[in-house]
């Protein structure tokens, strides 16, 4: 009988370890503390809370949330579920759709998040949206699709969070 893949992130995981290899990294606060290491950092997405395998809680007793991931110097940084809350993004290659926009818009960070409203400011290089209220688990390289009403007037692909 012949065997099915099976599919999702662990096996997607594993396949991308079997085709890079190990690249240990370390494992770091916000603030540069070394918690620990890693073997890929190709195997965390921001917001992940399970298997950091840090061996040690926090000081606070609060679970840790892997905050960015930083390929250039190998590192996952993590800190506390406030510290994932972000009120700012900047998009790179922006598409607009007529005019530049400014002013209010909802912003859509996922395909089937619920919308979040901001003010967004463009240029012809980068676009900016302030969020009026914060939002958590927006990494690097996710798109950002902007809308006045139901009509889609920007989009971007997010080069920075804060």
């Amino acid at each position: 009988m012949r065997r099915r893949p099976r599919w999702g992130l662990p096996s997607q995981i594993s396949q991308t370890r079997r085709e890079l290899g190990e690249q240990p990294g370390e494992i770091v606060t916000s603030d540069g503390q070394v918690l620990g290491e890693h073997v890929g950092a190709y195997a965390y997405t921001v917001g992940q809370r399970r298997g950091l395998r840090l061996g040690r809680r926090a000081e606070d007793g609060k679970p840790r949330y892997v905050l960015r991931i930083d390929p250039v110097q190998n590192q996952v940084v993590v800190g506390s579920a406030e510290q994932l809350q972000i009120t700012t993004l900047r998009a790179i290659r922006p598409n607009y759709i007529g005019d530049r926009p400014v002013g209010e818009v909802s912003v859509q960070l996922r395909a089937h998040g619920k919308p979040v409203e901001g003010v967004i400011t463009a240029s012809a290089e980068r676009l900016t949206v302030e969020l009026t209220q914060p939002t958590t688990g927006v990494a690097p390289g996710q798109q950002l699709v902007a809308y006045t009403g139901s009509q889609v007037v920007a989009s971007g692909v997010i080069e920075e969070t804060q």
